[in-house]
């Protein structure tokens, strides 16, 4: 029998590298240490203002939830402003747990059983989710990727339809037993 870390054989097994479920909480024990997490990440040579993107901004005001304000604008901002965390009161370390847990299921995670790991209601949990999978979606305009476009025409009468047609073993489209006929034909 292997030892533990000692065999990876595929993803959904057993061994897997990375950061555990204790090593977040460890990573984030208020919400003030996850709260300076994603400032770190999000502006990495220091604070820039979402709504003008300057970066003359001043730094621990006193107002308790926006505690940026930028001196060209006058404007005041928070870590959460401009992201998918903007007008939640959900705080900053259930958003940690919550990209956790998305990011490393395999299969997902319903908004159910995110609500009981974050002692949410399931509302909050279901808009958190949704929030985090659009922030994950790649951006792409309109008509990004390639387009195939074949002859097709949509409507009509009705009267070419295969209404009452079932496709035979051939792979042809035939006509089921007649009304009074047996399966047998």
């Amino acid at each position: 029998m292997a030892q533990y870390g000692k065999t990876d054989k595929g993803p959904g097994k057993w061994f897997r590298k990375g950061i555990s479920l204790f090593e977040v909480m460890d990573m984030f024990p208020d919400n003030h240490t996850a709260e300076l997490w994603f400032a770190e990440i999000r502006w990495p040579n220091g604070p820039t203002c979402p709504h003008c993107l300057s970066d003359n901004v001043q730094s621990n005001c006193s107002h308790p939830s926006m505690p940026y304000r930028c001196r060209s604008c006058r404007k005041r901002f928070s870590v959460r402003v401009g992201s998918v965390m903007q007008d939640t009161k959900i705080g900053y370390r259930k958003w940690a747990v919550a990209i956790y847990l998305l990011s490393t299921c395999i299969k997902g995670i319903s908004s159910m059983k995110l609500s009981r790991e974050l002692r949410i209601t399931q509302k909050s949990a279901w808009h958190l989710l949704h929030r985090l999978r659009a922030g994950f979606r790649r951006p792409q305009g309109l008509f990004a990727g390639p387009a195939e476009v074949d002859e097709v025409f949509i409507g009509g009468k009705g009267k070419h339809s295969l209404r009452g047609v079932f496709w035979g073993l051939g792979g042809w489209p035939s006509r089921g037993p007649k009304a009074g006929e047996g399966a047998d034909r």
